[in-house]
């Protein structure tokens, strides 16, 4: 099973990303990071032709929400845990700068 195409990708009239993903066999094909100065999950490395890459995230972005539930004051686990519960997902990330995190 090969991942999945993105299903779509839609900027709003903000700074702030949502996409629509299936995660394919090997997962999204990202690493994130927490820490008690930055809500939500900043992202580190994106395996380049995984589901992530394809979708258009982006070392540097902030993981906000996940399947309409926020991530901002959820922990390492928490979100790992919201990244891995389905196929389907829908994440709205956001730059790490406009959270007043440093990127």
């Amino acid at each position: 099973d090969k991942v999945v195409d993105n299903l779509a990708a839609a900027t709003g009239g903000s700074s702030d990303k949502r996409v629509k993903r299936v995660r394919g066999d090997a997962g999204l094909g990202l690493k994130i990071t927490t820490d008690d100065d930055t809500p939500g999950a900043a992202i580190t490395d994106v395996t380049a032709g995984g589901a992530a890459a394809t979708a258009g995230l982006e070392v540097g972005e902030v993981i906000t929400e996940v399947n309409g539930e926020s991530m901002l004051d959820k922990d390492h686990d928490q979100i790992v845990a919201a990244l891995t519960s389905s196929q389907e997902l829908d994440i709205a990330v956001e730059p790490a700068s406009k959270l007043g995190a440093a990127s």
